[in-house]
């Protein structure tokens, strides 16, 4: 999918460059992303990653104790049944790496060579400049952020599923990549590139749709009198990092 989002590029890569915006712009994720224990990662020339639990609960979430639906979601996204999961909340992250490796070996899938963590965290690597790859077991989620030709407030988000069919219909990749309910993800057919224009719904499931909401916003207040350049938190890191090198191009110095 290409969209067009009403921001700069470099405001669209801010914006998933971290976590800590997860718990206002993305409030559901709260009973199954932790926020707070992200890993983030700095490597040469602009490259950087952040590893997120998925499959636990928010620090910020009172209750870590109840399996609510959004865990129950989660569990049957690995192909699990909730029912048979009697454990709570805390254990649910280590059930479902259970579950994963319980179905793939029923499909015939390698998954030795894995941690724990990678069948359920999203480890998220930042090519510079703007190239963002979420890699998975089931598939890897491509993101670019490219210019708009002309206007500096626009840009063009560019989502790519790959996904490695399996002989189970019910095989597919983690919901939140926002796949068209219905598309055909046998390998039989290549899915053309859908374009959607500024202003449209992009479709591309709740969570980044919410992102593609909340940028525009972002981009006015950028843009206002009162903006005197950024305050970076802890957790925008892989932020100063990207722009510490799109400055060393900017100055002449690579």
């Amino acid at each position: 999918v290409s969209s067009e989002w009403a921001a700069n590029w470099k405001n669209g890569i801010d914006a998933f460059y971290e976590s800590y915006h997860l718990h206002a712009v993305h409030p559901q994720t709260s009973t199954v992303m932790d926020d707070l224990g992200v890993q983030y990662d700095l490597y040469p020339n602009g490259a950087s990653r952040m590893i997120v639990p998925i499959g636990k609960k928010s620090p910020r979430v009172p209750d870590q104790e109840t399996v609510d639906a959004g865990l129950e979601f989660m569990i049957r996204d690995a192909g699990a049944d909730p029912t048979q999961y009697e454990g709570s909340a805390i254990g649910v992250r280590e059930f479902i790496q259970r579950s994963k490796r319980v179905r793939a070996e029923k499909l015939g899938l390698e998954l030795g060579g894995l941690s724990d963590a990678q069948l359920t965290d999203s480890w998220a690597t930042g090519i510079f400049p703007n190239v963002q790859v979420g890699l998975h077991p089931e598939g890897a989620f491509l993101m670019r952020f490219l210019p708009h030709e002309s206007d500096p407030n626009r840009f063009y988000y560019d989502t790519i599923t790959l996904f490695r069919p399996a002989d189970d219909p019910s095989y597919t990749v983690p919901a939140w990549m926002g796949l068209p309910e219905g598309l055909d993800t046998s390998g039989e057919t290549r899915p053309d590139t859908e374009h959607v224009a500024l202003g449209e719904p992009a479709g591309l499931g709740l969570v980044l749709d919410q992102d593609a909401e909340l940028l525009p916003v972002v981009q006015k207040g950028m843009r206002s009198r009162g903006f005197r350049g950024p305050l970076w938190g802890e957790q925008e890191v892989r932020l100063r990092h990207f722009h510490k090198e799109l400055d060393r191009y900017i100055n002449g110095e690579k």
